[in-house]
């Protein structure tokens, strides 16, 4: 196992490293494209953009963090002067499996955000554009890598211009970004190859409950063994091979398919300190 994550993640960094304009491609089961809430920008307007991943046939992308296996989406911008682009925000993954081993991934259809600062002085039309590097599998067939380009033409107004179409998309996608719980508190304690989560909160029964680490740290083969002890739960997840002693912090998603705490979301994002 070890071997066989190490070999994909030493071709991919071969890959990704030669330059992406050797490298063309539409990536088999899925289509992606650029789309903004905004169809004409005011200058100094911030605004929110999202890459539409569609996923067919059983093919998925891959989550900020894939697990030993794939190879997250990553985005290199080519703006207009003056343009800023924000970090990437996740929407919540799920688990699914490249060939045998299991990873953290998109399927149907996905919508990765980011917000865009536009300058005080911009052109009348202008475009945003971008490369978008990844891997789509499925769990039948071999992974595709490489990169494409989208782009999306803009022209500047006044006074900005909603794109009521895309705008409702982004809306629903920012909806289902992760949040941290009101009602749930974690802490987070490491033995060696292990991590505790301990969790609690009021009238908790949390089911079938899944750590999606932010960063690659543990062992996406190895079963999450959940208890209970009291009033609390544990989740007890093995470390991969690959983590530093010196690990510091922990954080990511917890997800449980009964929902946590008075609203039910089946994931919320927390971060803690190890001592």
């Amino acid at each position: 196992m070890k071997v066989f994550a190490l070999s994909i993640i030493f071709s991919l960094s071969l890959l990704f490293s030669a330059g992406a304009e050797e490298f063309k491609f539409e990536m088999k089961g899925v289509k992606v494209s650029l789309i903004s809430e905004l169809s004409a920008v005011a200058p100094g307007e911030k605004f929110t953009a999202a890459f539409y991943i569609q996923h067919f046939d059983d093919f998925h992308t891959y989550w900020r963090n894939p697990g030993l296996v794939g190879f997250a989406t990553t985005i290199t911008w080519d703006l207009p002067k003056g343009f800023e682009a924000g970090e990437l925000q996740w929407q919540v993954p799920e688990r699914s499996k490249m060939l045998k081993y299991h990873c953290h991934a998109y399927k149907g259809d996905a919508y990765l955000l980011v917000d865009i600062q536009a300058p005080k002085e911009i052109p009348e039309k202008f475009s945003l554009k971008a490369k978008v590097g990844g891997m789509s599998c499925s769990t039948k067939e071999c992974c595709k890598i490489g990169f494409i380009d989208v782009e999306l033409p803009m022209v500047k107004a006044a006074k900005s211009v909603k794109n009521d179409d895309s705008a409702k998309k982004i809306k629903d996608a920012k909806s289902r970004l992760p949040k941290p719980s009101k009602d749930v508190e974690v802490s987070v304690e490491r033995k060696g190859e292990w991590l505790t989560l301990k969790f609690a909160g009021k009238s908790l029964e949390p089911k079938s409950v899944y750590f999606y680490s932010n960063e690659n740290i543990t062992d996406t083969e190895a079963e999450q063994v959940l208890e209970k002890v009291g009033d609390s739960f544990t989740l007890k997840v093995k470390l991969n091979k690959f983590v530093k002693p010196d690990l510091s912090s922990v954080s990511g998603l917890l997800f449980s398919s009964s929902g946590w705490g008075s609203n039910k979301s089946k994931y919320f994002s927390f971060t803690d300190k190890l001592n």
